[in-house]
């Protein structure tokens, strides 16, 4: 926002079939999380993203120092080593976006103060 505060956040339609009970990745930190430099909202295979701790991970790399850019890059291809199936779309407090994927296709838009889009407009 105007005063710099990031936030991040999910809903889910799920992909049917889920068993009674289950919780999603989206209600969870590993979907969702955010701090005051960075921010990423996942999206896929709850499980792989629960497994794998997204969200988590790649705001802590933020954290210890890598670019947005640089811990969407190491998590995603850690990822498709172990054939995961979810993408994720960041931003860090500079405003750099990021998104990556482990899947064919991943829809997300962004506006970044001036541009309006979607990921199909940018390069992975």
């Amino acid at each position: 926002d105007r005063h710099g505060h990031l936030c991040a956040g999910t809903s889910t339609g799920g992909r049917g079939f889920e068993r009674v009970g289950r919780v999603s990745d989206s209600a969870t930190p590993t979907g969702n999380y955010a701090t005051s430099l960075a921010a990423v909202s996942c999206t896929g295979v709850g499980e792989d993203i629960l497994d794998e701790g997204l969200a988590v991970r790649i705001v802590v790399r933020v954290t210890d120092g890598l670019s947005l850019h640089e811990a969407f890059d190491r998590s995603f291809a850690e990822a498709r080593a172990r054939n995961r199936d979810f993408g994720a779309i960041g931003l860090d407090a500079t405003g750099a976006i990021a998104w990556g994927k482990s899947c064919p296709v991943l829809f997300a838009a962004f506006h970044d103060g001036t541009t309006l889009g979607d990921t199909l407009d940018l390069p992975l």
